[in-house]
C-alpha cells in the first residue's frame, strides 16, 4: 500500500493537508526573516552601531517581506487546490 492511498483514505477533507502544508511554508518563512533580522543587528553590532530601531527592522523586514511571501505562498495553495 503506498503513502497516497492512505492518505486519499484519511477521515478529513483535503483542505486540511494543504492549510497544514501552508501554514508549515509561513512559520518556515517567518524564521527565516527572523534570523535575517538577528544577521542585520550582528553585523551593525560588530561595526560599532549599537543605536538600534526595532520598529525599523520588523516593518522593513518582517512585515513587508512577510505580506510578499504570503501572496506567493497564497497563490502556490491556489493552483495546489485547483490543479489537484
Amino acid at each position: 500500500m503506498q503513502i497516497s492511498e492512505m492518505v486519499d483514505a484519511m477521515p478529513y477533507p483535503n483542505w486540511v493537508a494543504i492549510s497544514a502544508k501552508l501554514v508549515g511554508l509561513m512559520l518556515v518563512m517567518a524564521a527565516m526573516l527572523f534570523a535575517a533580522m538577528i544577521a542585520a543587528i550582528v553585523v551593525q553590532a560588530l561595526k560599532g552601531y549599537f543605536d538600534f530601531n526595532f520598529l525599523q527592522y520588523f516593518f522593513g523586514i518582517v512585515l513587508f517581506l512577510s505580506i510578499s511571501n504570503l501572496v506567493y505562498l497564497r497563490f502556490c495553495c491556489v493552483r495546489a487546490c485547483r490543479c489537484g
